[in-house]
């Protein structure tokens, strides 16, 4: 085996494992606080570079709730589905939808909660792990801001 190829497959075996690594590590990690807290209200996110939320009231973590009636929080979550990748719904009851996501490299899991409240529909993404999920979460909430905008809510 020449040394090019022993390189190659030297990286094919790093890479199995990272991924491998992953997904056991996210398998094991329990789950973050998710759901509503005791006021209804879904949960504040944490001091880190990890999370988007329409309830905050920071720069860094501030992002816009979708502009969707309660009442269309179904319609909502059945486009998330299709449009976002490699989304589960976990729950879904009334006005409160709890849906994951799981990163196609390292299978690391994001979780998205949406919770129809006053005029629009509250959202709030975040990683369950690490402090800086590089805009991720951001992004994935301004997806579903293009993908619902004009087409699921009234």
């Amino acid at each position: 085996m020449n040394r090019a190829t022993r390189v190659l497959v030297g990286l094919v075996i790093v890479g199995v494992l990272a991924v491998v690594i992953g997904r056991v590590i996210s398998s094991v990690v329990p789950p973050p606080v998710v759901g509503l807290t005791a006021d209804g209200r879904l949960h504040p996110c944490p001091d880190d570079d990890s999370c988007v939320s329409s309830l905050a009231d920071d720069e860094r973590h501030a992002i816009e709730p979708l502009p969707c009636a309660p009442g269309d929080l179904a319609a909502v979550v059945q486009r998330a589905e299709r449009v976002l990748d490699r989304v589960t719904v976990e729950e879904i009851d009334g006005r409160y939808a709890h849906l994951t996501a799981r990163s196609f490299t390292f299978g690391f899991v994001d979780d998205l909660e949406l919770h129809g409240r006053g005029s629009a529909i509250q959202v709030r993404s975040a990683a369950r792990l690490g402090g800086n999920d590089f805009g991720v979460n951001r992004d994935r909430v301004q997806s579903l801001h293009e993908a619902v905008d004009g087409t699921v809510c009234q």
